[in-house]
Parts: C-alpha cells; structure tokens; sequence
C-alpha cells in the first residue's frame, strides 16, 4: 500500500483558511469587474438626471424660440446638450462639432454608449411637455472620463478593502496556525514521552483553550488508563495462574520423583501414580476453564440461542450435581414455568457452578434453594444456600478471577467459577445480583434476557 504523505493539521488549517480568503478575493475582484459598468452607468444616469433638472429650471419654454445661454452651458461643463423639436436637431451656438455624428439617432429613453473619436460617450434622452405647441426632447451627451472620478473612486476603495481582508485573515491564519502548532507540538512531546519512558502510569496535560484538544488529550489518558488497568490484570492473571498451577505441579514432581525409587512397596507407588493422576486432572480442569473463559472474552463471540425450558435446564444440571456430590445435599426447588432462548451449554455451566458453590459453601445436610421464574422482559434463576455467607468487603471482589475470601481458601476451587458465570449471563444480555448476610447464607441470582 502507498504510503501518503503526512501534513501537520496546524499548516492544513492555515493553507484552508488562505485558500478559503483566497477564493473570497478573487470573487470579489470578480464582483466589483462584473458590476463596474452597472456602478459606473449608475452614476452616468444621477448626473445626467441632476443636470436636466438644472436646465430645465432654467429655460424659457414661453414662446416659440427655446432661450438660453447655450455657449455658456458648453464651457462650464462636459455633459452636453442637444436640443430637438419635432425630431429635428436645433443647432446652437458653441455646440462641438462631434455632436453632429449622433443627431440622426432617434429619441430613446435608455442610456446607450457611443465611440467618437477614439473615446467613449454616453447619451440619453429626456422629454419636456413644457411647451405645448411642439414636441421637445433633451439630449444630454457625457464623456466617459468626465465622470469616471466617482466610479475610479468607488474601485480603488473596493480593492483596498478586498486587500485589507486579506491581509487581515492571513495575520489571523498565521497566528492561529502558530498557536495551533505550538499546542500540537506540546502534545505531541507528552505523547512520545510517554511511549520512550515506557511508563504508562503518566498522564497527558493539556491547559490550552481548545475544547477538541481537551478532548483528544481526555480520549488518550482514557486509553492509557485501560491499557494501564489491562496490564496490572494481566500481570495478577500471570501471577495467579502461576499460583494455581504451583502447588499440583510441586505435587506431581515429588510424587514422580518418589515413584522412581526403587526400593519402595508397589502399594505406595501406586498410590503415587493415583496422587499424580489426581493433581493432573486438577490441572486440567484449571486450564480447561482459563481456555473457556478467554474463548467468551473475545469480542466477536457470538452465542447460539435456542429455545429454553428453565425450570427443566435447573432440574437436570442439579440432578447430575446431587449424584457426584459425594456428600448429603438436598435440594428444594421452587421452580414457576419460565421459558427464554440462550445457549444450554452455557446457561448449565452457570447454573452448575452456582448450585455448586451453594453445596461447597454449606454444612452437610442443608436445604440448597433453586427457583425459576420470569418477568415481562427478564427470566430468572435463583440459588439460596444456609451457608457461610459473604462479606460486606469481600462482596465487592468476588467476580474478580481468581479471588477467593479469607474463610473459602481451603476449600476446593480456583476462584474462577463466578467469573465465567458472570461472563456467561452477560453474553446472553443479563446480569448477575447477589445478596449474603455472614453465617447466614447468600442468594445468587442470574437474570437472562428474554
């Protein structure tokens, strides 16, 4: 795969921002280019509309003659005027000869551009009913570079503004970009610190004012707290397992060690070879339950679900529980028809390790209550014991792998059989509640989603 060239997002951000200023520049020198003529034609129109207004103040419509000072008008100003009386151009004194080049152009009451002469003019016509008697319109004539002084004015400050934006979004681009870069570049050596240091208790710190980089920075001390949490259980695992596997291990050595002698009874090598057998197969229900327990962790682990006959699954994994229990157990069922879907291998080895620790816990003799029933939404199995019962302290930590309270350590087991049912129930969506009270005996019950 192509490797594609990485970009510090502080440089990203400043080349977005002068691009973005960039293409508002170039729309607006587009705006003002596009719309110079409607801007220039505009102000064309108010002078001739101001300069009609002063002449037509000024003449005398009365009698047949039109008076005026008609040379005075051409000296005083560059807007022109032509005269026409029944469509037909009236000379007047002093008026330039350029005039005549558009005295044959019909009366039209919208503004039209002409070139004479290498320049460029405008005209427009304006219609008086002052005079009864004929038909009188006015045509005013403008010089283009007579009137540009406004509309050149107007442009020079369009374009002084369009550079002043820029130049005020690029000091705001820039600076942005270096504070931007400089709070990166901090996280950024807190980061590699804590990956050269190789120690993952160390936190990121960020007093900036960017809420994303708080966020980040929270997202990554999220990160490094489970992966910190990850290894110290990691670590207890190993060093658990290690624990576990110990003691039969030791046993086994000896054992075998004893066996080899030569000079002993076959009835004590037997009972070695018996010791070993034993151990071994202690062994290989712990590893059997480790393997069980990292198969159900794993993210894409998908159960079969099929219909389940609760109050049916309790009765046989408790009957199968009762013929190897080797000791006096009764066990008193009290189970309401309760029907669900779940995986029955799974849901037996929880209910099994339930029941298990209910007998385990307890004197011999004594009543192991198991209950089936169900809610709208849930189905429930419930397992009632007399026994030792649990700590308020040691409640909190029994769902821990390999935990076992101060007064079970001598019993049998590894610590493991809550966990691995807690895991189950939670595979099919449910959950594990527990109530114990010391030397009166707890209540373990699974809830299973329907």
């Amino acid at each position: 795969m192509r490797r594609v060239k990485k970009l510090s997002i502080a440089n990203y951000i400043v080349m977005i921002l002068v691009a973005s200023e960039l293409l508002m520049a170039l729309f607006m020198l587009f705006f003002f280019y596009y719309y110079s003529d409607v801007i220039k034609e505009s102000e064309i129109r108010k002078e001739l509309i101001s300069r009609n207004k002063q002449i037509m103040s000024e003449i005398d419509f009365s009698g047949d003659e039109i008076s005026y000072d008609w040379e005075e008008i051409y000296e005083e100003t560059e807007i022109y005027v032509m005269i026409y009386r029944d469509d037909n151009m009236i000379e007047m004194p002093g008026m330039p000869e350029f005039l005549k080049t558009i005295q044959d152009k019909g009366y039209s009451n919208i503004l039209q551009k002409i070139k004479i002469n290498d320049e460029i003019y405008y005209f427009k016509d304006y219609k008086t009913h002052k005079n009864k008697k004929h038909d009188i319109y006015f045509r005013y004539v403008v010089n283009l570079n007579s009137i540009s002084s406004h509309y050149i004015s107007t442009i020079r400050i369009g374009y002084v503004a369009i550079l002043m934006i820029v130049i005020l979004i690029s000091t705001v681009a820039i600076t942005t970009g270096k504070y931007l870069k400089n709070a990166f570049h901090k996280m950024k050596k807190e980061v590699e610190s804590v990956g050269q240091m190789n120690d993952i208790s160390k936190r990121i710190m960020y007093d900036g004012i960017f809420d994303e980089m708080q966020i980040l920075c929270d997202a990554e001390n999220r990160m490094l707290d489970r992966m910190e949490n990850n290894l110290n259980k990691q670590k207890q695992y190993i060093s658990d397992v290690s624990h576990e596997l110990r003691t039969p291990i030791s046993v086994i050595m000896a054992q075998a060690e004893y066996g080899e002698k030569q000079d002993i009874p076959s009835e004590e090598r037997i009972d070695a070879f018996s010791v070993i057998k034993k151990q071994s197969y202690k062994m290989n229900e712990l590893v059997m339950t480790l393997l069980e327990l990292s198969r159900l962790d794993q993210e894409n682990y998908k159960i079969t679900k099929e219909d389940v006959n609760f109050a049916e699954l309790v009765s046989f994994v408790c009957e199968g529980i009762v013929e190897n229990a080797g000791q006096e157990v009764h066990i008193k069922y009290e189970c309401q028809p309760a029907y669900g879907k779940g995986d029955i291998h799974l849901l037996s080895i929880a209910i099994s390790n339930l029941v298990t620790n209910a007998i385990k816990y307890s004197e011999p003799g004594s009543i192991i209550t198991v209950s089936t029933g169900e809610t709208d939404t849930e189905v429930y199995i419930r397992v009632e014991d007399e026994g030792i019962g649990i700590s308020k302290e040691n409640l909190k930590m029994i769902f821990e792998r390999f935990y076992k309270a101060e007064k079970s350590r001598h019993t049998k087991g590894y610590g493991l059989g809550l966990p691995l049912s807690q895991r189950i129930a939670q595979l099919h969506d449910g959950y594990i509640t527990v109530e114990s009270e010391e030397r009166k005996g707890s209540t373990f019950t699974i809830f299973i989603k329907k």
